[in-house]
């Protein structure tokens, strides 16, 4: 039996191969916890909004359901924190990660966030599978992501 070949973001065929960027950032091992991958990942929107940091990309931590389809893949984000994600642990549902600045030559302090998985709490807001989206107030209700093709997660 051959295991299923995804990617996320999905991609047109695997094994993809690197095109040049040389882009490092998101080359980060995840962590595994039953059929759940939580992985530092820039998602759907990987270039950010103009006016935007790209900071806003590498500042984001994905759950994935890997046993899902493309559609249905993205369990929840945690965007927004506070530098670079790095590397993500899992013990009992509650995911720790550690981040990062690409460009502290000193040493300077980092974050570390210890979260519960929402099957262990319940989420306590939403967001659009598409977290770079800016759209009107009341944001995000299911029905606007669900008229662009996304899901609330």
């Amino acid at each position: 039996m051959e295991c299923p070949r995804w990617s996320f973001p999905t991609v047109a065929s695997l094994p993809f191969t690197d095109d040049g960027h040389g882009d490092s950032h998101f080359k980060r091992s995840g962590a595994l916890d039953g059929d759940h991958l939580f992985i530092a990942a820039g998602g759907l929107d990987l270039e950010p909004p103009p006016g935007n940091s790209v900071a806003q990309i590498y500042n984001r931590l994905h759950s994935l359901n890997v046993c899902a389809s493309d559609a249905d893949r993205i369990r929840w984000i945690l965007p927004n924190l506070a530098s670079n994600a790095g590397g993500v642990s899992v013990a009992n549902g509650v995911i720790y990660l550690g981040t990062w600045d690409p460009f502290d030559t000193v040493g300077g302090a980092q974050d570390f966030y210890a979260i519960a998985d929402t099957d262990v709490i319940p989420p306590t807001s939403y967001v659009c599978s598409y977290p770079s989206l800016v759209l009107p107030a009341p944001w995000p209700d299911s029905g606007t992501c669900r008229s662009r093709a996304l899901s609330k997660i």
